[in-house]
């Protein structure tokens, strides 16, 4: 959003915004946090532990040297140091009340330094989440903050057009905004490994889908290279969670397939023109499902029990031109909805 933003001659800055149910995260010790009590992943975060604490360093490194944030972190009771003339709110799951611990002020433009600056949401996700008839008298108040406001995903456009009275319509993650060659400008031409290879990058756990992956690379004559965190898999694939952002976008750019339960690794595989197969997860599939079928994609999920020899059969080769045709009204009528609402056009 930030380099797009630039593109467009718009001066910003990120809000460095700590909400509240994050403020006493510590990001590199993540299992001092951890609430969950499920044994497994106590034991993968323990097992991972000296790997994330590397890469949050890694993640911090790539923000410092791309991207510019406010001078200084900004919270809650601080909120009214932020001063601007105008906010973009957005994308990811701002909106979703079980992922920002509620109805975050921040995200909802809702702290007093906001009211009455130009406030805009762009593309924020509500994820699948199931509203009370008191949450939607909260969203129906909150939405009066924004002077313009779209949506990531259609299962939650209806309900927040009527809540709001008038069109919430849907407009593509901020990734959509750039072109393949501005992701290209971050990394160089070097690959990782030299061996073709198919890339499963999972944000959960999903057994099931152990067995048509390393089916599906067997058959297609592939190294399993996956960015899981998942210790029983450790000593039967090269593992490289510890990725930085750049070695992120290598690794999906010359992959030979992509299997990914995410949201980003399935953009990021459309982006580079990857053949790919997205895996739903909980909480995450609405998005997923939306994305690929404005793709014209939507053969390319899969479910629990996916047949290697199936998908082998339809076709691994994605047409990519008839993609770009699907895709590309949808990346004008987003970069157009955002032009509009900051006033340029």
């Amino acid at each position: 959003m930030q380099r797009y933003l630039s593109k467009l001659g718009v001066e910003n800055e990120i809000i460095d915004y700590v909400p509240d149910h994050l403020r006493n995260v510590n990001m590199r010790l993540p299992i001092l946090g951890d609430k969950t009590h499920n044994i497994l992943r106590f034991i993968n975060l323990l097992f991972f532990q000296i790997q994330i604490y590397r890469l949050i360093g890694k993640f911090e490194s790539f923000v410092k040297k791309n991207m510019r944030l406010s001078k200084e972190k900004i919270y809650s009771d601080n909120f009214d140091k932020a001063q601007y003339g105008a906010y973009i709110i957005g994308s990811d799951t701002v909106w979703s009340t079980d992922e920002s611990g509620g109805f975050d002020d921040g995200f909802w433009a809702n702290y007093p330094v906001m009211r009455g600056k130009l406030c805009i949401a762009y593309s924020p996700s509500a994820a699948d989440m199931d509203f009370s008839e008191s949450d939607k008298q909260t969203i129906k108040e909150r939405l009066k903050n924004f002077s313009a406001a779209s949506m990531r995903e259609s299962r939650h456009i209806s309900l927040f057009s009527s809540l709001a009275n008038r069109e919430i319509p849907n407009t593509l993650d901020p990734t959509l905004l750039l072109d393949r060659s501005d992701y290209e400008a971050l990394i160089d031409g070097k690959r990782i490994f030299k061996e073709k290879y198919l890339l499963y990058y999972a944000r959960k756990r999903h057994v099931k889908m152990y067995k048509f992956i390393d089916e599906l690379a067997k058959k297609l004559n592939l190294r399993v290279v996956e960015i899981n965190k998942d210790c029983l898999r450790l000593f039967k694939v090269k593992n490289v969670y510890c990725s930085s952002i750049e070695d992120f976008l290598r690794l999906i750019r010359d992959a030979s397939v992509v299997v990914t339960d995410s949201f980003h690794g399935t953009i990021f595989s459309m982006i580079f023109e990857r053949d790919f197969y997205s895996y739903k997860r909980q909480c995450c599939s609405s998005k997923i499902e939306h994305l690929c079928a404005c793709a014209g994609l939507s053969n390319r999920i899969v479910c629990d029990g996916a047949d290697a020899d199936k998908a082998i059969a339809e076709g691994l080769k994605i047409d990519y031109a008839k993609v770009r045709k699907n895709l590309e009204p949808r990346r004008e009528f987003s970069r157009s909805y955002l032009k509009k609402a900051l006033g340029l056009v």
